[in-house]
């Protein structure tokens, strides 16, 4: 076989690559939009798209539009914000956990730790507002994902650093804020 040979044969090898991958590329489309002509045989995928399915019709039996769910989970986020502004007062106040001359965990007082509980909630504001930027197009279910993680770990922070009373005390506040919306 020549030179000339082997290009035509690589020529055509790639070629067909090419053909056989933008096939493969239209069947997965299809398969994607759910047009492939077959049904899934796992239990575990019809279960998931069970689950899936139901979220959807929870979160499109809405009883307000988008923009109203936008807006009522700003408003929450703005009740959080305040938590936020409460306990920095009280961190610069030196009212953390702890008993003690200051509290803040049990380390005592120290202002490096000051410091560190003002940044972090810092961090949390800031964190907030990119939450209450989301999009418009953003429905229920994927805000309150969004804002149950969020205050998940806005809770441990808050006990570790204000004690249990103060974590009790700003979820009834979350409570009944939540429960206007």
């Amino acid at each position: 076989m020549s030179k000339e040979d082997l290009l035509l044969m690589a020529m055509a090898v790639a070629l067909v690559a090419l053909v056989v991958r933008w096939q493969i590329g239209k069947f997965s489309d299809k398969v994607d939009r759910g047009e492939a002509g077959f049904k899934r045989h796992s239990e575990q995928d019809s279960v998931a798209d069970d689950a899936r399915d139901s979220a959807n019709s929870l979160s499109d039996s809405a009883s307000f539009d988008e923009r109203g769910v936008k807006s009522a989970y700003v408003a929450f986020c703005d009740v959080v914000d305040a938590e936020f502004a409460r306990f920095k007062e009280m961190a610069k106040s030196g009212g953390g956990a702890g008993g003690g001359s200051g509290g803040f965990g049990a380390g005592g007082g120290a202002g490096g730790l000051r410091g560190d509980v003002l940044a972090r909630l810092d961090d949390f504001s800031r964190e907030l507002v990119f939450i209450q930027t989301m999009g418009e197009g953003v429905g229920k279910r994927r805000w309150e994902e969004k804002l149950f993680g969020f205050l998940s770990r806005v809770d441990e922070f808050v006990l570790e650093n204000f004690g249990q009373d103060e974590l009790d005390g700003m979820r009834e506040r979350l409570q009944k804020a939540w429960q206007k919306i």
